[in-house]
């Protein structure tokens, strides 16, 4: 079993009345004090660490308070992880389900800071899958990493396959991707931005990047936006968008805050662009059709 070897500290509160709403200041110290008095909404989520044989335990409960400009309060949270099965609480002064992604992104957070100095120590590599979501009032319900709405966006090929036709499309993209190792890794962190909302700007300029190189190798940069943008029907505003956005966290700014709504509309560009890339590579390499696609951001 890997366990820490020392209790690990929690948080110190100070809490205070300020505009009707309950302001915690805190930092790392134990916090089991502030927890017997605390009525503000707190949720769980729960999950596992793989491969499970492993057994990593905390020993003790860790926790931190999160500034986050998103939600405009501060995140009490507080992880456990027991033979690789953790649970992460959080406390905040009111909840609604429009927070849950990027309370689960926090949480992920902070099981990963806890995992990823394990695997510093160990050489043992993990991967965290989330289960399940307990809400303030108790109820519970199975988290599943599923967004609809970008699985809309996909319409180069479908999947499961419902016909002869629809088969021979997804054989044909499947040969695509095998045949390219950037498109493959491109595929890889559009698959981890569904498991880590923070990946989402630096892995969608990266696939981007790894699109515009596909398309026009050995090309000045400025120049190769210019080719993709015009043989994938894209406007250089609605490509820019992914790309100058990405750019500080790409080049290691981890700390400046990108809004939820910026977030989700580089990942949904993202995915736009990466199904026309799809779709050029079945048809041949050769610019896309103005009748069937027209120009994503056309007018911005």
């Amino acid at each position: 079993m890997l366990q820490s070897g020392r209790k690990w500290p929690l948080l110190r509160l100070r809490r205070r009345r300020f505009d009707g709403i309950l302001r915690v200041n805190c930092h790392v110290t134990d916090c089991t004090t502030y927890r017997k008095f605390s009525s503000m909404p707190i949720v769980h989520f729960y999950g596992t660490l793989h491969p499970k044989h492993h057994k990593v335990s905390s020993g003790k409960a860790f926790g931190i308070s999160w500034g986050t400009a998103d939600l405009g309060f501060p995140l009490i949270m507080e992880g456990n992880l027991v033979d690789s099965s953790f649970e992460v609480s959080c406390d905040l002064p009111r909840y609604d389900k429009s927070m849950l992604a990027i309370l689960l992104a926090r949480a992920g957070n902070l099981i990963r800071s806890y995992t990823d100095l394990v695997s510093f120590s160990t050489g043992i590599g993990f991967v965290l899958t989330w289960e399940q979501f307990k809400n303030p009032e108790g109820g519970v319900e199975q988290l599943q990493k599923v967004n609809a709405a970008l699985g809309a966006l996909c319409t180069a090929y479908t999947f499961p396959p419902k016909s002869a036709q629809e088969s021979a499309d997804f054989e044909k993209v499947l040969r695509i991707v095998l045949a390219e190792p950037n498109l493959q890794g491109s595929f890889m962190d559009l698959g981890d931005t569904l498991a880590g909302f923070h990946q989402i700007p630096t892995n969608c300029g990266r696939v981007l990047d790894s699109l515009r190189k596909a398309i026009a190798p050995e090309t000045h940069p400025g120049t190769g936006w210019g080719i993709l943008q015009t043989m994938l029907r894209v406007s250089r505003p609605f490509r820019a968008f992914i790309t100058d956005k990405s750019a500080e966290p790409r080049h290691g700014d981890r700390e400046s805050a990108i809004p939820i709504e910026t977030v989700t509309e580089i990942l949904h560009r993202t995915w736009q662009i990466t199904n026309r890339f799809i779709e050029f590579r079945k048809r041949g390499s050769v610019q896309l059709p103005e009748d069937e696609f027209r120009e994503l951001g056309a007018g911005e």
